[in-house]
C-alpha cells in the first residue's frame, strides 16, 4: 500500500469546541470509531472512546482525537494552538475545508501497528491490564481481552523514505504471534 496522506494545518483562532463539533459533523469522527488521548505536565489519558467536543485548550497540553478516517492534533505551547488534521482525504471536503490555512504538506503512507503498553496482570480484586511498575490498571475504554496485545493501527507518513509523523487511526486487539498487517507485509514497528 502506498496512498498519499496530507497535513492540513488549522486555524488557530477556531475555538476547540467548534472545531470538534464542525469536523464531527463533517463525519471524520464518526461515534464509536473514534479514540482520543491526552497529557500535560501531570497527568495523562490513555487511548479512550471518545463521545463528543469538549474544550480541551485549558485542561491538556497535547491533545489527540483520531479515526480510521483522521486524526486532530492540539497542542498549547505558552498560550498559542498549534491545531492540524492528518488524512488521507484531498482535496478537503467542502464541510471542513474552511477550517484550513495554507495548502497542505503531503507524505507517502504506509501501514504499521504499534503496540500499547499493559499486559495482563492480577491485582487484588481482578485480572486486568497492567504494568507492574505502574501502580494502577490501564484502561483504554473498550471491553479488554486480557489474552491478546492491545495495538493500535497506525500510518506512517514519510518523505522521500523519511518518517514524518504517525497517524493513529483504530485501537484493536491481535493475537501473539498474528503481527501481520491486511496488505500482507510485516509490522513495522
Amino acid at each position: 500500500m502506498s496512498e498519499r496522506g496530507y497535513r492540513y494545518l488549522l486555524d488557530p483562532r477556531i475555538p476547540c469546541t467548534e472545531l470538534l463539533a464542525q469536523l464531527k459533523e463533517a463525519g471524520l469522527f464518526p461515534s464509536g470509531e473514534s479514540w482520543w488521548f491526552a497529557w500535560n505536565a501531570v497527568e495523562l489519558v490513555l487511548p479512550s472512546v471518545w463521545d463528543g467536543p469538549t474544550d480541551v485548550r485549558g485542561e491538556w497540553a497535547h491533545f489527540r482525537l483520531f479515526s480510521p478516517k483522521a486524526e486532530l492534533r492540539l497542542s498549547v505551547r505558552m498560550a498559542w494552538l498549534s491545531a492540524s488534521l492528518l488524512t488521507e482525504q484531498f482535496p478537503p471536503a467542502p464541510t471542513w475545508s474552511s477550517l484550513c490555512v495554507g495548502e497542505p504538506e503531503d507524505f507517502e503512507v504506509r501501514p504499521s501497528r504499534r503496540v500499547l503498553l499493559g499486559k495482563r496482570m492480577t491485582m487484588a480484586d481482578s485480572e486486568v491490564r497492567g504494568e507492574v511498575w505502574l501502580p494502577r490498571p490501564l484502561t483504554y475504554g473498550i471491553p479488554d481481552q486480557l489474552d491478546k496485545a492491545m495495538t493500535v493501527h497506525v500510518l506512517e507518513y514519510r518523505r522521500e523514505a523519511a518518517w514524518a509523523a504517525t497517524r493513529y487511526c483504530r485501537l484493536e486487539f491481535v493475537a501473539p504471534g498474528s503481527w501481520r498487517l491486511d496488505s500482507g507485509t510485516g509490522d513495522r514497528s
